[in-house]
């Protein structure tokens, strides 16, 4: 496990957010070092999981997911084993795309993308009212997107 990010590994992290795909050799040149310790730095970085894995961010509506929503869930109780068993269903549900057990009113908040209102009507139904954890739940169907970012101030 590294002790701490220095300036350089921060510089990586926030250009590799950029652009996960940049060439090391690009990336060198950015931060004005050789290949070589980039590429080790790089390679500690991903070693000790600072950077979890790289992906394509996809475009929501040019695959047909146009329905966003956001569903508040209430637990029947706030047990560990009630808490871990939704947690458990829940990661198995494609359509839900982030959860956060929180603080407050309500025990989680769910991020959920959807083709159109059916799709969540239907996904509301069948998949997450059926849960046996799930007291109640409340949704807000996302408008506008005004911030949407993978990337962490770093």
């Amino acid at each position: 496990m590294r002790k701490g990010l220095d300036a350089t590994d921060k510089r990586i992290l926030t250009f590799l957010q950029e652009d996960g795909r940049r060439r090391n050799t690009d990336l060198a040149d950015a931060l004005h070092i050789t290949p070589a310790p980039c590429l080790r730095r790089v390679k500690a970085l991903e070693e000790c999981g600072v950077i979890r894995k790289y992906v394509a961010l996809v475009e929501p509506e040019l695959v047909g997911l146009t329905l966003t929503a956001i569903v508040e869930v209430k637990l029947v109780s706030q047990t560990r084993k009630q808490i871990e068993s939704f947690e458990t269903a829940v990661s198995k549900l494609a359509n839900v795309q982030e959860c956060y057990l929180v603080t407050g009113e309500w025990d989680f908040i769910l991020k959920v993308v959807v083709s159109d209102l059916p799709a969540f009507q239907k996904f509301l139904l069948d998949r997450l009212t059926s849960l046996r954890e799930v007291q109640s739940l409340k949704s807000n169907i996302v408008v506008k997107s005004t911030k949407c970012t993978t990337t962490l101030a770093i």
